[in-house]
């Protein structure tokens, strides 16, 4: 919440998030306070206040290192070299931007997307500092590899459409299983229904027919005994 208001420049907004963010004593790792800096540098850069700002980059920088602050830290993507390149571009000191990101981008390993964001802005850099040859040469790693990440996007679309329909697949396939499944066993039940119905009248037949011969046997012994 608090980086996206700083991204749109609500910094009344950022300021009120900032100063919940570093009231909470419930993320007190090294990570939640280089995160917490980090976003607070950005505060001040924005805010004008470029002093500070140095002084909390700097700091942040502090603790990644004593920490082994990873960049894809479980609080968020720690590049503290973009947020000082950011600084050196307000101060004008455009070639130590630069500088800071490359390191930034060395950083970054395989986060793909910031890397693009770090090669445009250094062309950007290298073309207000007169740099055509550096310009171009860097606009066109960030093609390349814009090409590249989009070109993956796709496949792994692609790929995940497929995965799809092959789940759906067997997910049709599985329910007709199923069906089939339900389909045997109610005629299963129907045929053992109908079996018990069988004996049920069988051993009616076969009672009647005791009861008849019975009668029957007695009738025959009262007719005898009456001669």
């Amino acid at each position: 919440m608090l980086l996206a208001f700083l991204r749109k420049n609500q910094l009344d907004s950022a300021a009120y998030f900032l100063s919940k963010a570093k009231s909470d004593t419930t993320n007190r790792s090294a990570e939640g306070k280089a995160a917490i800096l980090l976003a607070e540098a950005q505060f001040k850069i924005q805010s004008g206040a470029y002093t500070e700002a140095e002084h909390l980059l700097l700091e942040t920088w502090e603790l990644i290192r004593k920490n082994n602050v990873t960049v894809n830290a479980a609080a968020g993507l720690m590049a503290p070299d973009y947020v000082f390149a950011q600084l050196r571009i307000k101060q004008g000191r455009l070639n130590e931007a630069i500088d800071l990101l490359k390191q930034d981008i060395v950083r970054l390993l395989n986060n793909r997307v910031e890397i693009l964001r770090d090669y445009r802005l250094m062309a950007e850099l290298y073309a207000k500092t007169g740099n055509a040859k550096q310009a171009a040469e860097t606009y066109a790693i960030f093609l390349a590899k814009q090409d590249s990440l989009l070109a993956d996007q796709e496949k792994y679309r692609s790929i995940s459409f497929e995965a799809e329909q092959q789940m759906s697949a067997k997910e049709i396939a599985i329910s007709k299983l199923e069906n089939e499944s339900r389909v045997a066993t109610l005629m299963r039940n129907f045929l053992i229904g109908i079996a018990v119905l069988l004996l049920l009248l069988a051993a009616g037949f076969y009672q009647r027919f005791r009861y008849k011969k019975k009668a029957n046997t007695l009738l025959e012994t009262t007719l005898a005994n009456l001669k």
